[in-house]
């Protein structure tokens, strides 16, 4: 008798725990279902050769099912449909068995009209305090990212968000885990790695390591024009009365966008990389989010990762 109320504990706690486990999933579906209700299909319509005796192109032209236009592919190339991609990312997410990974929270986005769609899921907040005293607050992510009409490989890699400053970022080369090509052979086994995503999530806290090690070198002002004029395209030598005009506004845009981090950050190579989120970020022509991700603002802030780690 003496052990029945610890049963009757036990037994209470066993069914809260798979009430939550039923109530999280009932989220998580509903959550999916809502996706998948956004999801276009992709048509790859093979041209052929107008005329009798014509050699065949052996082109395909891609489009959404609502009309859109995607682009124009070899006939080998072999489109992934958006719900094919999610089971994917789904199935990859459940195989590692990991209650960091919260599908509830799984957000989907279109980039380029829908030339390449991400599916995102959150991995929590990181934060460290800077030289300047401030905390480095952010918001940290998977992009399950693919393409379509040859604009893009299918790839994992990770996203932050700055909260001080709603600078944004791709992550660091190093952790974009895969990469793949549009094959029938790859479609079939795309993002089915669950070792990727768990290597992913464990690179935060390093990346968390780096971004401290670079708070702690100081920059000069002959680095910090080095740094500008490399993001700006201007050779080191060249006499900046002689620069064009773009080349000139961008170099500038990017020497105030660096001052105002480094009066946040201080004047450390970090600081220098953030100048370079806020100008792809806040102030580039088409700066934001698109722009980071999927045009000319990924390539500038490669560039500024890469910059600022050989200064380490």
């Amino acid at each position: 008798m003496e052990g029945m109320p610890y049963n009757h504990f036990n037994i209470m706690n066993l069914d809260n725990i798979l009430n939550n486990i039923e109530n999280a999933n009932a989220e998580a579906t509903e959550n999916l279902n809502g996706i998948r209700e956004k999801l276009f299909e992709v048509q790859d319509i093979t041209i052929d050769a107008p005329f009798e005796n014509y050699e065949n192109p052996k082109t395909q032209v891609i489009y959404t099912s609502d009309g859109r236009y995607l682009g124009t592919c070899g006939d080998k190339y072999k489109s992934i449909q958006p719900s094919t991609f999610l089971d994917q990312v789904v199935e990859s997410v459940e195989g590692c068995g990991s209650d960091k990974f919260d599908l509830t929270k799984l957000t989907y986005k279109e980039v380029k009209n829908g030339c390449e769609i991400i599916f995102r899921l959150p991995l929590g907040n990181s934060t460290w305090i800077n030289r300047n005293g401030k905390s480095e607050d952010r918001q940290n992510f998977i992009d399950f990212r693919t393409g379509f009409g040859g604009t893009a490989r299918t790839q994992i890699s990770t996203y932050e968000y700055r909260l001080i400053c709603s600078n944004g970022m791709m992550g660091w080369a190093e952790q974009s885990m895969l990469q793949a090509k549009h094959t029938e052979r790859m479609n079939a086994k795309a993002l089915l790695f669950c070792d990727a995503i768990v290597q992913l999530a464990e690179s935060i806290e390093n990346t968390t390591e780096l971004y401290k090690h670079l708070d702690k070198v100081s920059v000069t002002d002959k680095e910090i024009d080095a740094f500008a004029r490399k993001l700006s395209k201007i050779n080191l030598t060249e006499d900046m009365d002689k620069v064009s005009t773009r080349k000139t506004n961008i170099y500038n845009s990017l020497r105030e966008s660096i001052a105002i981090e480094f009066a946040r950050s201080g004047t450390s190579a970090y600081g220098l990389l953030q100048g370079a989120t806020h100008f792809t970020s806040h102030v580039a022509s088409g700066c934001g989010e698109e722009y980071i991700l999927a045009r000319s603002g990924a390539k500038t802030n490669a560039l500024a990762q890469s910059l600022v780690t050989a200064m380490v």
